[in-house]
């Protein structure tokens, strides 16, 4: 099942899958799988609300501190 085709919210589980699918493609060559790895990889951390610079150290930092 293609997971562009997927009629339902992409979950962590359907595109894992999906990698995973892609992974053990026996038919096309390591270097095309990681890079279609990667693609998937950038476009989903393109958008995640909370990106690793979200968070400034010192709000991190002082949210640990209150714990």
């Amino acid at each position: 099942m293609s997971v562009i085709g997927h009629a339902s919210r992409l979950s962590s589980h359907v595109i894992c899958d999906h990698l995973m699918t892609t992974l053990h493609e026996p038919c096309v060559p390591s270097f095309w799988k990681a890079g279609r790895i990667t693609a998937w990889m950038e476009a989903l951390m393109e958008h995640v609300p909370q990106t690793f610079r979200g968070v400034l150290p010192e709000k991190r930092i002082a949210a640990l501190q209150t714990t």
